[in-house]
């Protein structure tokens, strides 16, 4: 890979490098953000796939923290109290955070960027951020007043649909992921800048290959990011697929045949004919030459192979763990 195939650039919130393959000679501008390589603009934003896409989550949200609100979120913005310290308990029940919030009232306009991470399907919440827990039955507007309680120097909370045990210490004694709220995430969007959701489960492989029923994209759902693991390349199939049958099927290979870089950009060439549809991709697991140059030779085949139905960057990185 030369230095003609790739773009150098510095994330921000301690990412390592990162790398634009495809179409960065169409622009002079680099980016300044893995938020602004990926295309991210404010509303919501679906990560699909395997191989970091809670690692993915969690550092566009630190990216995209440090921004200042959109126009249009400003305009829809609730008042909220200033007080709360950003030292909020994580894991922290909706009755708890109301309990917490407290003192005058100002715009969050100009202090930064409100975002979600949440979920259509299942996730753990991040133990670093404050997390708002709500019952399956709640609607959209009880969550955005629980929302709008949160101090304006809280610019990340993980939200979902599952509560804590009652008068209960223990986290052993109950299911500790989030899940999909019971209403459209559009209708949280007055209360937040981005909602980023991770929309696909992959059971911690490094690739994936999609069921007919996946993944769980939201409505008004504004990019879609396409997650894929380099660790993958040179692994059986059946060690870095989840669901190695469906990609046997549509591939014509076996459990025990190695995956490279032709033959899975073939396999999501016909995941797309068959349906799957995203913005671009993100190739994560970028930590030696090695996987670069397979991660380049990805890149090239499955943008040939798609020349005039993809049109977005294949981003190369790095990502710390979530």
């Amino acid at each position: 890979m030369t230095n003609d195939d790739k773009r150098t650039l510095t994330a921000q919130g301690g990412q390592p490098f990162y790398y634009e393959l495809a179409h960065a000679a169409q622009s002079s501008l680099q980016p300044a953000s893995l938020a602004d390589a990926l295309g991210v603009r404010p509303g919501i934003t679906a990560i699909i796939g395997s191989g970091g896409k809670t690692s993915l989550l969690r550092s566009l949200s630190r990216d995209l923290s440090h921004e200042l609100p959109s126009e249009v979120s400003r305009e829809m913005s609730h008042e909220l109290p200033s007080e709360v310290s950003r030292e909020m308990p994580c894991e922290m029940p909706c009755e708890q955070a109301r309990q917490l919030s407290h003192g005058s009232s100002h715009s969050r306009s100009g202090r930064g960027s409100r975002i979600l991470l949440t979920t259509t399907t299942h996730i753990l919440p991040f133990q670093d951020l404050p997390c708002l827990r709500v019952s399956s039955e709640e609607t959209s507007s009880w969550v955005r007043e629980q929302l709008a309680e949160f101090d304006v120097s809280v610019k990340e909370v993980c939200f979902g649909s599952g509560l804590l045990p009652e008068n209960s210490d223990s986290r052993l004694s109950f299911n500790p992921k989030l899940s999909a709220p019971g209403f459209p995430l559009y209708e949280l969007l007055p209360a937040a800048d981005y909602i980023l959701t991770e929309a696909d489960g992959a059971r911690h492989h490094y690739m994936k290959a999609h069921a007919h029923y996946e993944p769980v994209i939201p409505d008004r759902c504004g990019r879609t990011i396409l997650v894929i693991g380099a660790q993958g390349f040179g692994m059986k199939v059946a060690e870095a697929v989840h669901r190695p049958e469906l990609f046997c099927r549509l591939t014509g290979t076996q459990p025990g045949d190695i995956v490279t870089p032709a033959l899975y950009a073939e396999f999501l060439r016909r995941e797309v004919e068959g349906g799957l549809a995203f913005d671009c991709i993100l190739m994560n697991g970028v930590s030696c030459e090695q996987r670069r140059d397979c991660a380049a030779e990805f890149a090239a085949e499955f943008t040939e192979k798609m020349a005039g139905q993809f049109s977005g960057p294949v981003v190369l990185a790095a990502l710390p763990l979530a």
